[in-house]
C-alpha cells in the first residue's frame, strides 16, 4: 500500500506500507524526492505488528517533517480491517483506538419491567402515546442488513 503527503513548506512525500504475518510486524518506508538537493532520500522503520490480532493494514496517511539537513521524522495514522485506528510515531506506537465496537455483531431482546402508574401518566402527557412512542423507538433502530425485524405493527 502507498500513500502521500505534503509537508508544511509543500515538499512531497511518498510512503510505502506492508505487514507479514509470518514475522509479526510491518514496516513502511519514506521517500523524500526533494532531498539531497533533489536526488531524493529515503528512510524506513520496522515495529511489531501482530496482523492475525489487529488485521491487515487497510488505510493509511503520512506526516513527515525535515527537522535538519538528512533527518526526516514521520508519523502515520492506519486502520486495519478489524477496525483498530493506530497511530506511530517513527517504530513506536504513540495510541490506538478500536473501532470494532461500533459495529453490531448481533440482537438480544431483553424483557423490561412494567411502567409504573406514574410512567403510564408521563407518556399519556406527551404528544405521543407509550405505543406510538414504541413504535417509533423500533422503527429507529439500525441494524445490520443480515437481521431484519418487523415493525410495522398496523
Amino acid at each position: 500500500m502507498y500513500a502521500a503527503g505534503l509537508d508544511r513548506k509543500g515538499e512531497a512525500y511518498i510512503a510505502k506500507f506492508a505487514h507479514s504475518s509470518t514475522l509479526r510486524s510491518a514496516s513502511y518506508e519514506v521517500f523524500a524526492p526533494s532531498a539531497v538537493h533533489g536526488q531524493g532520500m529515503m528512510t524506513g522503520f520496522t515495529f511489531d505488528y501482530d496482523s492475525n490480532s489487529n488485521g491487515a493494514i487497510q488505510f493509511a496517511a503520512i506526516d513527515v517533517v525535515n527537522t535538519a539537513e538528512y533527518m526526516y521524522a514521520s508519523r502515520i495514522i492506519m486502520s486495519t480491517t478489524t477496525g483498530t485506528i493506530m497511530q506511530w510515531l517513527q517504530d513506536q506506537n504513540s495510541w490506538n483506538r478500536e473501532e470494532s465496537l461500533t459495529e453490531i455483531e448481533f440482537v438480544k431482546g431483553v424483557d423490561l419491567p412494567e411502567l409504573s402508574r406514574d410512567d403510564r401518566v408521563l407518556y399519556m402527557k406527551g404528544e405521543e402515546s407509550w405505543p406510538e412512542r414504541l413504535v417509533k423507538q423500533l422503527g429507529d433502530i439500525k441494524v445490520p442488513s443480515q437481521i431484519r425485524l418487523i415493525h410495522n405493527f398496523d
